[in-house]
């Protein structure tokens, strides 16, 4: 990433140099200390993998149907709580971002909305994959796949975790269900997420917020000046995530009594 993007200095630095330092040491310790013990599971585990043939679709089909018949007739009835959803690409008008302005509710109403378009897929996935057993016909691997994949278009506010999550997710259940095409499904989803990603990346690096569209940003901003692995590392938990945790231990004394 370093070599691709020529960003090769990470001086978003909030916390200051020491502590940044300090994480990069910690996170050093806990890599060796997990590859140990991963070395010495995996020698005392030498039981082969047993890979499973078949699935089953755990709860009540009919309770997933119902829920989310609800939730989407108030997605649709109710147009506060659209405003707050874009798919594939972020609206560019300030309604479209998830503000703290935004009323409970509708982010209730939001996080159900999610919850029932995965369980769309799961249900949607699972029937299909009975389907593909008796008559492995393309048409039973495309559908899930899709549903899938408007899973991953789904975004609500800025935040990029939760498109990383679902990616692997819906990964994880189409490749396990289709091993056939495995290979396909990993492509596809793969793309639609880095796609979705970037332009979310984008989204929040160049304030396209404050534009018309996403082409006057690009316009009207260097690109150049974007710190890719900078910002990759904080989000995927680097050194930045670790210095403030320190930091954060430096004010409160931490200890696991106060999980007792």
């Amino acid at each position: 990433m370093i070599v691709f993007f020529q960003d090769s200095t990470i001086d978003n630095l909030p916390l200051g140099q020491d502590y940044f330092n300090q994480a990069v040491i910690y996170m050093s310790v806990e890599f060796i200390i997990g590859s140990l013990f991963i070395l010495i599971l995996s020698k005392l585990f030498k039981h082969e993998v047993v890979s499973r043939n078949s699935f089953t679709l755990s709860g009540s089909s009919i309770y997933y149907i119902v829920f989310g018949l609800v939730i989407c007739g108030i997605f649709v009835a109710f147009p506060e709580v659209r405003k707050n959803i874009s798919f594939l690409i972020i609206k560019t008008d300030a309604m479209g971002r998830g503000t703290e302005a935004t009323s409970g509710l509708n982010v209730l109403f939001v996080m159900l909305f999610q919850l029932a378009l995965a369980l769309l897929f799961l249900i949607i996935a699972y029937a299909s994959y009975k389907k593909y057993k008796e008559n492995p016909k393309i048409i039973y691997v495309i559908l899930p796949l899709a549903i899938g994949i408007l899973n991953i278009s789904l975004i609500v506010g800025e935040r990029r975790s939760y498109q990383l999550y679902t990616m692997v997710a819906v990964l994880t259940v189409v490749s396990l269900l289709f091993s056939k095409h495995k290979r396909r499904i990993n492509i596809i989803i793969i793309s639609v997420g880095i796609f979705v990603l970037a332009l979310m990346t984008l989204y929040k690096e160049l304030y396209v917020f404050n534009y018309s569209s996403y082409s006057e940003a690009l316009n009207s901003t260097s690109v150049s000046n974007l710190k890719i692995v900078d910002t990759l590392q904080s989000y995927f938990y680097g050194p930045s995530n670790i210095a403030a945790s320190i930091d954060y231990l430096n004010y409160y004394n931490g200890s696991l009594n106060i999980f007792i």
